[in-house]
């Protein structure tokens, strides 16, 4: 069993998948529609279980360890998509918590 720290990069991200991590879309802002774009601020996290706790990791930047944030809906779904999800859940209100299908994680 590897070391789990409460932030990952993207290659640690996908590792945390595929030893069965769900895959979490956090809203973190208000979400507008304009001009066909939907635009808000959402977060990646990997929830695994340790010791029978759960556990979540935030996906960062290597650049600075810092949280990476999309800000279009499209750059969500084309980076869970990227992670091999096969349904992606996002949204769409401040707060709100979307759980992605990823064959062969922990909860499909």
């Amino acid at each position: 069993m590897r070391d789990l720290t409460p932030v990952l990069l993207e290659d640690g991200f996908r590792e945390a998948l595929e030893d069965g991590g769900i895959l979490e879309v956090h809203c973190l802002a208000p979400v507008t529609h304009e001009r066909g774009v939907v635009s808000g601020q959402w977060k990646f996290f990997v929830l695994h279980q340790q010791d029978g706790d759960p556990y979540r990791q935030v996906l960062i930047l290597q650049r600075g360890l810092k949280h990476r944030i999309f800000t279009t809906a499209a750059g969500v779904a084309s980076f869970a998509l990227g992670l091999g999800a096969s349904t992606v859940c996002i949204p769409m209100v401040e707060g709100g918590i979307g759980v992605c299908k990823v064959p062969n994680s922990g909860r499909n």
